[in-house]
């Protein structure tokens, strides 16, 4: 409750093969910010997994979204509901208005080399923290 989570690289979490998503959100959760990070799911391709809907007022944006394979592999469950992709998701939750769905370009996910490359449609868009 009441946390910021900003600029994060989210990738291959689901390392138990549950189909619980790179984001698996709580029935409690209220009241947080969920911005400026990259999410990029394996093969099984679920973003964010929410099967709860008393949770409230979080607020998703600014956020990179990719899963490996085809886009319409991508999956998201907001509030116990299926969005099969991404504008679905977007419209449907009313979430991540200003974030992408794009492939966030690592330098090597395969061996879980997540830095970015140069030509990062993230970099570009101010997905990394910034400097002191």
């Amino acid at each position: 409750m009441n946390s910021t989570i900003m600029y994060n690289t989210i990738a291959n979490n689901d390392t138990l093969h549950a189909g619980n998503g790179q984001l698996l959100i709580q029935s409690q959760t209220r009241n947080n910010l969920f911005l400026h990070n990259i999410v990029a799911a394996g093969l099984s391709g679920v973003l964010i997994y929410n099967e709860y809907t008393s949770n409230e007022n979080n607020v998703f944006d600014h956020n990179i979204y990719y899963a490996e394979g085809e886009a319409e592999d991508a999956l998201w469950v907001w509030k116990n509901k299926i969005y099969p992709d991404w504008t679905a998701y977007q419209q449907g939750s009313g979430n991540d208005a200003h974030s992408r769905y794009a492939d966030p370009a690592f330098v090597n996910s395969l061996k879980a080399d997540y830095r970015l490359r140069d030509n990062s449609l993230a970099k570009a868009y101010g997905y990394l923290a910034p400097r002191p």
